[in-house]
């Protein structure tokens, strides 16, 4: 009763919101069915079967995030761009297709594997300086398409003593995209050897699988899910990840005070004009105590309209790398592969 109550709420809200909705035909709310089992990972898990792509489309999302913020209020910057990245009414890498020549970004690995290569190089350089150690992991932060993960492999397949000491651990956010990845690292089609899947909110993974050479391959959904590994040399490479993590923005107004900037409804929409807007918060929020804090990192003294992006979401990224690394015994290192500066912005969302 609870649900349906809410949900009547939402569409109540929606056509006072939307005057266009009230001669829209009804919507039946679409729930993604369950793929994922409820028990850890088991000798016995069966396999299951993945949805494909989204279960709605951008209208979807646009009512669920139109009818969120009528109910909840305006959404931070980072919350609509979690909704907008991810939910599986129609989130942006809930799809396939958006990386390489036909998509809309490229990264290195999609243009040669000549990068693939040398990181795989300065890998197994980093693993003979520890004086080869029997365990070795190599952690990928958010792998896209897993081109250079595959990359990786194929140049450790040149040094049997690396690969014989290999495992593989891999954060990705997005089911769609993890399964794009082993298909492309584990094989392709009937090679693909495992493909288990369990409820990504469970502790581990919530991927397993094999390479085609029975190197194990493991995907979770955040970095404070990865177990730390004492006895194993761990290795992270990170290409063009944390730059995709979701921010907040604050704004320095005319009072000679920051602002959060906010996503609220747009009062009085029309054909040309977009249903949602930008706002500033009307009193101090958190994220307004954590730019104070960080003036003094900052390019010099704001001006009014000068606008301040962070990432809480990155800076807790890092420390579980920091985390990670410093549990390694046989140590560990990173590839920084991110561009970060610090300094004021015009309409950069990150990336």
């Amino acid at each position: 009763m609870m649900v349906q109550a809410v949900l009547a709420t939402a569409r109540a809200s929606l056509r006072h919101v939307r005057h266009t909705f009230a001669k829209t035909p009804a919507r039946t709310l679409r729930l993604c069915p369950r793929v994922c089992s409820k028990e850890p990972f088991g000798e016995h898990q069966p396999k299951v079967e993945l949805p494909k792509g989204p279960i709605g489309t951008p209208d979807d999302l646009l009512a669920h995030l139109l009818a969120r913020i009528e109910i909840n209020g305006p959404l931070s910057v980072a919350d609509y761009m979690q909704e907008v990245l991810l939910n599986p009414l129609s989130g942006y890498y809930v799809s396939s297709g958006q990386i390489g020549a036909k998509g809309d970004f490229i990264t290195a690995p999609e243009l040669s594997q000549v990068f693939g290569e040398m990181v795989g190089v300065w890998m197994v350089s980093e693993w003979e300086r520890a004086g080869q150690p029997s365990s070795v992991r190599v952690l990928e932060l958010g792998p896209g398409k897993g081109t250079l993960m595959q990359q990786l492999l194929q140049t450790f397949n040149n040094f049997p003593g690396f690969k014989k000491a290999l495992s593989v651990d891999l954060i990705e956010a997005s089911i769609e995209l993890s399964q794009e990845q082993e298909w492309s690292i584990c094989g392709q089609g009937d090679d693909v050897t495992g493909g288990m899947l369990q409820d990504p909110s469970l502790p581990g993974p919530f991927r397993k699988s094999e390479t085609n050479n029975g190197t194990a391959v493991n995907w979770y959904r955040r970095m404070d899910q990865v177990p730390e590994q004492t006895d194993a040399l761990t290795l992270i490479v990170g290409n063009e990840f944390l730059d995709t993590a979701p921010v907040l923005q604050l704004q320095y107004t005319e009072k000679g005070c920051w602002r959060e900037r906010l996503v609220d409804l747009n009062p009085e929409p029309e054909p040309t004009q977009p249903d949602l807007r930008f706002v500033l918060a009307e009193n101090t929020t958190p994220a307004v105590r954590l730019a104070e804090a960080a003036e003094h990192l900052m390019p010099g003294p704001p001006s009014e309209g000068d606008v301040f992006e962070y990432s809480p979401r990155a800076a807790q990224q890092c420390l579980d790398v920091a985390r990670l690394l410093s549990a390694a015994t046989p140590g560990g290192t990173r590839w920084p592969g991110d561009r970060m500066s610090c300094s004021f912005i015009d309409r950069s969302l990150s990336g």
